[in-house]
């Protein structure tokens, strides 16, 4: 629908998606946001944030900390550099947006943030600095904003206050992902949360990017059409991959001069699978406490699949010396050049020059299910996504409360601010080039799921991880291998969770 408003859209998913069970929340961009690119639409939302904004339910009016200084670090890695550092009015639309959320929230509240920018782009470089300061006594931040994997598997240490103790944050509340929530949480307990809060929970969703004049050329049917029916499937994935091929260099081997139908990389974009072929790692007790519940025949059955995609067919597999940023740029590239009919990256790329100065249109659709008799598609979100805390270093118990308070009013202030901005005006006004990949993103970001065993992957080895190089090997060893390692992930995950429910 064109300009609906963000916010609107941001609270009626997240309201159909606390019952579902599913996500219900929510470096360099490349180029000059404020400048619309040719053949893109643009439209303002309809209504603005003041007429439909979020409020929070347990901050009282007039609450005030006296020009009190907050202290917050974040990470400069592409995509989250800007989620919460913005120095000034730039021109740029997403920075100016952060900049207004955060003078919205120092206003309101009576502070004043010191926004700090981590040294590195290194998602472990903030977690160390907490685990340092843990060890010396140290009080270096207030707030850290971080990604998830690479933090939370150090909560059992005790670098993070439980925010389920701050009286003016709502987790429960729409701007906050319940299904982030239902993740990080064991026992009743949670020290990282994220949402509307931060941006990453949008840009970092792995979507599949399509070619619609290469589709039409071909004489194929739109990607849209098929997603529509729900047959957009894994065995369909790896007809188009053929469908495409060309060998446009005619030096008769496959390589990056060629066409292809389907570009990818045997790492990290290996991972979506999980959630886009409904297989699940990790489930919740009555206690909420963690429940290894791998099904390693669907995950074998899938992986047949996927290995059969990658290698024996007519894809294009990136090769694995880099980071995963590094990769996304590849493939990037070569979908915009028009040598890949499909690819799988992170939606990230649609703020990329490569994309905005793409000659063909392009559409987005979500991740193929596993077969037609999956009831839904399902989107992955990388693990990389911001989660957000307080440090264990601020023992003042006032100080504590405050802090809960500014993360609360930066979550509130975002859905009514950056969300809109971001959803509304860059990716459906600026970005996205036609209506139905506006109807897809929705349908993307609804069916977001998060799974406990990718937010805790380090602590249960890597297990997410562990199909890269399953999938990258050719040969498929999922049940041997998982249940090799079935026993171990048992009692490291028993081990933390105790660790972390004795610290109260």
């Amino acid at each position: 629908m064109i300009g609906k408003n963000g916010f609107r859209i941001f609270a009626a998913l997240l309201a159909a998606l606390i019952l579902s069970g599913l996500v219900s929340c929510a470096g360099d961009t490349g180029g000059d946001e404020t400048t619309p690119q040719p053949g893109v639409q643009t439209q303002a939302p309809e209504t603005t944030a003041e007429e439909t904004g979020a409020r929070s339910s347990v901050i009282p009016d007039g609450l005030n900390f006296g020009g009190e200084e907050v202290v917050m670090i974040s990470r400069s890695a592409q995509g989250q550099k800007d989620e919460f550092y913005a120095e000034d009015v730039s021109g740029s639309l997403i920075s100016d947006s952060v900049f207004a959320r955060n003078r919205m929230t120092e206003e309101k509240l009576g502070i004043t943030f010191k926004m700090v920018l981590s040294a590195d782009s290194g998602a472990y470089t903030i977690s160390d600095a907490l685990r340092n300061a843990k060890s010396t006594g140290e009080h270096l931040y207030d707030i850290i904003a971080n990604s998830t994997y690479s933090t939370i598997m150090y909560i059992n240490e005790g670098i993070l206050r439980d925010l389920t103790k701050c009286e003016y944050l709502d987790l429960d509340a729409p701007y906050w992902s319940s299904g982030f929530n239902r993740g990080a949480s064991i026992g009743r307990s949670q020290y990282m949360a994220s949402g509307a809060i931060a941006l990453s929970m949008y840009r970092y969703m792995f979507v599949t990017f399509f070619n619609t004049k290469m589709f039409e050329s071909n004489g194929r049917e739109s990607l849209f059409d098929t997603v529509d029916r729900g047959e957009w499937t894994l065995d369909y994935q790896i007809e188009l991959s053929d469908a495409f091929y060309s060998d446009l260099n005619g030096d008769l081997k496959k390589d990056e001069g060629d066409i292809y139908g389907f570009a990818t990389n045997p790492a990290v974009y290996i991972d979506p699978y999980w959630a886009s072929c409904d297989i699940g790692i990790i489930t919740k007790d009555g206690d909420d406490q963690m429940v290894y519940s791998l099904d390693t025949e669907r995950l074998s059955n899938v992986l047949d699949k996927v290995i059969d995609l990658y290698y024996k067919h007519n894809s294009y597999v990136g090769a694995v010396d880099g980071s995963d940023d590094e990769y996304q740029v590849r493939m990037t590239k070569i979908f915009s050049e028009g040598r890949a009919a499909t690819c799988t990256i992170r939606l990230l790329a649609v703020e990329t020059e490569d994309l905005r100065n793409m000659a063909d249109e392009y559409g987005i659709v979500p991740m193929p299910k596993y077969d037609r008799e999956q009831s839904a598609y399902r989107t992955f979100l990388h693990d990389q996504l911001t989660g957000v805390g307080i440090p264990a270093s601020v023992s003042d118990e006032d100080r504590f409360q405050m802090l809960g308070a500014v993360l609360e009013q930066l979550a509130v202030d975002s859905a009514n601010k950056v969300v809109p901005d971001y959803y509304d005006v860059a990716l459906k006004g600026r970005y996205l080039r036609n209506s139905q990949s506006w109807k897809m993103l929705d349908l993307c970001y609804e069916s977001v799921y998060i799974d406990p065993g990718v937010l805790y992957t380090k602590v249960l080895g890597s297990v997410h991880q562990g199909i890269r190089d399953i999938v990258q090997s050719g040969n498929n060893t999922a049940v041997s291998t998982y249940n090799a390692k079935k026993k171990l992930i048992g009692i490291e995950m028993k081990k933390f969770q105790d660790q972390v429910l004795a610290l109260g």
